[in-house]
C-alpha cells in the first residue's frame, strides 16, 4: 500500500522510476505545505536531488519529467518559472 506524500522509488540497475513525488519535507511530513506554486515547485525539485543523491546521481541523470499540477491553466506558467534551468 502506498501512503500519500510518500513517493514510490523503484530501481532497476541504473534505471530508476520516481512516481508520486510532492511538496512535503522529507524530514518534516507533518509540516503544511508551502503556500505558493512557485515554492511547492522548490521543494519537490529539492525532494527529488535527496532521491537521486541516494543513488549517487543528480539532476543530469533524469531522461523524463512528467509534472502533476492542480488547476493547471491557473497556475502552468508561474510552476514553469520555477522549473526552468533545472533541465
Amino acid at each position: 500500500m502506498h501512503s500519500a506524500g510518500v513517493p514510490r522509488v523503484v530501481w532497476v540497475g541504473c534505471l530508476g522510476l520516481i512516481g508520486g513525488l510532492g511538496p512535503i519535507e522529507r524530514q518534516q511530513p507533518q509540516r503544511a505545505l508551502p503556500e505558493s506554486v512557485e515554492a511547492q515547485t522548490r521543494l519537490i525539485l529539492a525532494n527529488l536531488d535527496a532521491i537521486l543523491a541516494d543513488q549517487e546521481l543528480a539532476r543530469d541523470n533524469v531522461v523524463s519529467v512528467q509534472v502533476q499540477l492542480t488547476q493547471f491553466a491557473r497556475f502552468q506558467q508561474r510552476m514553469l518559472g520555477a522549473f526552468a534551468g533545472h533541465f
